[in-house]
Parts: C-alpha cells; structure tokens; sequence
C-alpha cells in the first residue's frame, strides 16, 4: 500500500503572515490618529481528523515518554473532539481479542488492531533526542569599599526532539508526521560562589509542554489573537462606541455603529468616508463577513489607491477567509 504522507505544516506560517500584514498596517498608520484592539480568531488545523471520533495511543518510545504520553493523552481529551483509547486501554482491546503483538503499536500493526477499534487514528512516535546542557560564567570583580565581588552564573538549556505519526486504523494510511523541538533554558546566580546547578526536570516538562501545543495545532483547530487597527478621526463620532462593544463582544452594536459612520452625511472628505469603509470593513473581518468585508474595504481603496493600510487589509481578509472556509470543513 503506497502511504500518503502529510507533513504537517506548523502553524508558524500561518502567525507570521498574519503578523506581516498587520505589521504593515502598524507602519502604515504611524504618524496618524489610530487605536487597537486585540481580536481572536479560530484557526484550522493542518490535517482534517473530522471524520475519526477516536485516538488511539499506541506508544511513544524513548526518554521522558511517559510525562510527554501522558501530556498528549490529556491535550486530547481536553479537545473534546476525541474518544481517547490510552495505552492501557489499547493492550486490553489486544488481550481480549487475543491480538499476538509485542511492543509497541505502530503503522504495522494498526490495520489489524483498527478492525476493533473503529475509524480510529492511531499516534505512536519516538523521543528522539533529550539533551542538556550547563553554562557556567564568571564575571570579572568588583571591588565595593574595599571587598570584592564576584557574580558567577549557571544557564542551563534543556532540548528535546520528537517524532509523532497519526495512522489511519482502517487503511494504513499515514496521516500525518510532524518533527518537534523544544527548548528551555533557567538562569542562577549567586555572589562569590556557585549557585546551585539548574535542576533539568521542569526544563523539560517546559520543551514537553512546548511540543504538545505545536502537536495539537496541527490536528485540532485553536485560538489566536490578532490586533486590529482602526482609524480615528474627530468626524467618526460614533468610532469610540463601536470599540467599546468590540471589547464586550457586543457584534450587532459595534457594527452598527462602524455601519452608521460609513452611511453619515455629515461625513464629506473622501479620506473620512475611506477611514470609515476601512474601520466596518475591518470590523466585518473579524465577525466573519467576508464579502461585505472586501466590499467594504475596497470602497476604502478607492478613495485613497496608493494607501498601503487599505492594500494589506484587502489581503488579510481573502487570507482570513481560506482560513475560515478551511475551518468549516473540520467543524
């Protein structure tokens, strides 16, 4: 059977695209009357795991595999997504059907354990590396009325490598491989002496921790905040209620007020109106209006083409919908 092999994308890409286009809008609205506001928004996982109800724990190997298991088994469960079939539950299902499998569970044997468990998705991997490392730095003295001091310093870094695979229970199918790195480091100090040394044990509980959330954003949709940027100006009078219930979550007040502002004849300069179109349109974005959103902020554009505040806000929001029709598909 061929595989097909997914490598999940970490979401990094996705953070740092958004970060540069809001970061251009930060450059493009500085110098200028503008207030922020940090949204959430809900962003899909790389691999669609919609259509399996269960997660199996076939085994992690290595050092500190236990702690990292019994983390993922808990990231799992906490999705709500997930039926999670611990290890336990996995050799119990292999006792029972009297299953002659030594070891641990992997992409070998998951077909014949699938056909017990259901549409399944089995996670198995391999704690390819656990390294620390100590630092020691000794500063030159110093002499204060007369003594000398002197600052000595351990830093500590702990790293941990990880390979985690998802198989498909009924196909053999491997779903997914993602490599995981963490990294954490502790900092002592102590005068004339050496501090005592920088305990490794929540060093790697930290790279562990680290690992499980990037794991988790890869198979379940998750949570960011982004910071929007709106427009001020003395002619949108209305623009201080909108943010106010943005804050709250008050949706149909704030864009009723952002809606009003565009619709205003007291409004008469063209770079009024486009402040006002950018801010519904903004406002739009994020509550998942998309159409209107472009429409919107297209109307912004044209009052000011060359505005690069208005260019990147276009971009953001066809972005911010691939993402939210992605979303739709996993929910």
């Amino acid at each position: 059977m061929k595989h097909q092999f997914i490598t999940i994308v970490s979401y990094r890409f996705n953070r740092i695209f958004a970060n540069l286009l809001l970061l251009g809008a930060i450059l493009a609205v500085s110098g200028c009357g503008s207030v922020s506001v940090m949204m959430t928004v809900t962003r899909p996982a790389e691999v669609n795991l919609k259509s399996y109800n269960r997660v199996a724990i076939g085994g992690i190997e290595g050092e500190g595999a236990q702690d990292l298991t019994d983390m993922l088994t808990s990231a799992l469960f906490s999705t709500g997504r997930f039926e999670v079939l611990d290890r336990a539950h996995v050799q119990a299902i292999q006792r029972e059907h009297q299953l002659n499998m030594s070891g641990i569970v992997d992409e070998q044997t998951a077909v014949e354990l699938g056909k017990y468990v259901g549409a399944s998705v089995l996670l198995f991997g391999r704690v390819q590396e656990t390294r620390f490392k100590q630092d020691s730095i000794l500063a030159p003295k110093l002499q204060v009325e007369g003594k000398d001091y002197q600052l000595h310093t351990l830093r500590g870094t702990q790293f941990v490598r990880v390979n985690l695979q998802l198989v498909d229970m009924e196909t053999g199918r491997i779903l997914a491989i993602q490599n995981l790195q963490g990294k954490s480091s502790d900092t002592r100090f102590a005068v004339n002496e050496w501090p005592q040394s920088v305990d490794p044990t929540p060093l790697i509980v930290n790279c562990h921790s680290q690992m499980v959330s990037e794991f988790m954003r890869g198979i379940a949709p998750y949570k960011i905040n982004l910071r929007a940027i709106f427009l001020k100006d003395d002619a949108l009078t209305e623009l201080e209620f909108a943010i106010a219930n943005l804050k709250i979550g008050e949706w149909d007040q704030a864009l009723g007020a952002f809606r009003e502002m565009t619709l205003s004849r007291n409004i008469v300069e063209l770079e009024v109106r486009g402040k006002a179109n950018y801010n519904f349109g903004l406002a739009l974005m994020f509550h998942g209006d998309y159409e209107e959103s472009l429409e919107q902020l297209r109307f912004a554009l044209k009052t000011d083409p060359g505005k690069s505040l208005y260019q990147d806000a276009i971009r953001q929001c066809k972005f911010e919908k691939e993402k939210a029709d992605k979303l739709k598909d996993q929910l």
